[in-house]
């Protein structure tokens, strides 16, 4: 998966955030197939562990809506890429929000704790 935040700035001087995520996705069972197809009109937000070790939240406030971008491929050779890839898009205040609950193991087992 992959997150990214750009910075825009209308005419009037109101600044926000176009996030984007990618994700890749194996979609094995329909109960899979179903998920995506409810992910594609979904308004969603998503908690990311990064590289560094920081929980970032994105589409906190506004939410995260499927865009153009979202693909799927059979593959045609042994060893490709056969993920379903869905993009996701939000407009927010902020680039992204942290989630810190004390240090990485306490926010950690927060996350792992949730329920949705």
């Amino acid at each position: 998966h992959q997150f990214t935040h750009n910075l825009v700035v209308s005419e009037g001087g109101n600044a926000s955030f176009t996030q984007t995520g990618v994700l890749r996705l194996f979609v094995d069972t329909p109960a899979e197939v179903a998920a995506l197809s409810d992910l594609a009109v979904s308004n969603v937000g998503f908690i990311v562990l990064t590289n560094n070790s920081e929980f970032r939240i994105y589409g906190a406030e506004n939410g995260m809506t499927a865009g153009d971008g979202t693909t799927g491929t059979t593959g045609r050779l042994q060893g490709e890429d056969t993920t379903d890839q869905v993009t996701m898009i939000g407009s927010e205040k902020l680039p992204y929000r942290i989630l810190l609950r004390t240090d990485y193991a306490t926010t950690l087992a927060y996350v792992e704790a949730l329920e949705f």
